[in-house]
């Protein structure tokens, strides 16, 4: 892809709008992917407690291996995606280290830095 808009960062390097975007895209979409996912291990889970006495009357535990077999599938790819958002958040970390102004997640930084040191150097 080739990206035209270029922006300067602090660094002396570049970033792309489109490829901003496209990272912001991204790291929505997969918070979406891992919200459904987490929702349907939580109905699985919700189903299972109110049926498992019936399920297990009529199908005995190959009911309960099917649900378990669903479940962990979709832990595994919450797992993944996991993975892959914090890769994305690594990436616009690193950028926003650099932002020519206040970052994007500038009141995130702020608190995280509050938190670590609550008085001033004047303070102490």
């Amino acid at each position: 892809m080739i990206c035209y808009e270029n922006n300067p960062l602090t660094n002396g390097k570049d970033f792309h709008k489109k490829c901003y975007d496209d990272l912001l895209i991204k790291e929505r979409d997969y918070n979406t992917k891992l919200s459904d996912i987490r929702n349907k291990i939580n109905n699985i889970e919700r189903d299972q407690r109110k049926l498992f006495t019936r399920i297990k009357a009529y199908f005995g535990n190959v009911g309960q291996f099917k649900i378990e077999k669903e479940k962990n599938g979709l832990k595994q790819t919450a797992v993944t995606l996991n993975e892959d958002l914090l890769n994305i958040n690594n990436q616009l970390k690193s950028l926003y280290d650099y932002w020519p102004e206040r970052p994007p997640d500038w009141e995130e930084r702020r608190k995280q830095f509050i938190n670590q040191k609550p008085f001033c150097e004047e303070c102490l």
